[in-house]
């Protein structure tokens, strides 16, 4: 990691707001202390990360979402097929 990247990294754990950094392929490359905060998500010191659907299938389990597994798991499944659309600038994310 660069020496700016990680000024950049420490600047964002200390934001006392949640924050998750996902590549293309919805792999977290970072989450701030205020995000496993919020969510209590447990931290990975394995050498793995979390991906989008670990990280919406912890919500779904603890009740951030008042809603069924089936639901979580549409919702995991459009959203790959939605931000490609919105790089494309076909469809806007919060369109969804």
């Amino acid at each position: 990691m660069s020496a700016a990247a990680s000024i950049l990294m420490s600047v964002f754990d200390e934001v006392e707001y949640g924050l998750v950094v996902l590549d293309r392929e919805f792999q977290a490359q970072f989450i701030n202390r205020a995000f496993h905060q919020m969510w209590a998500l447990p931290a990975l010191f394995d050498g793995t990360s979390y991906n989008f659907a670990d990280i919406v299938e912890h919500g779904r389990r603890t009740g951030a979402y008042m809603t069924g597994p089936a639901s979580v798991e549409d919702y995991v499944r459009q959203r790959p097929e939605v931000q490609v659309q919105s790089v494309a600038g076909r469809r806007p994310v919060d369109d969804v």
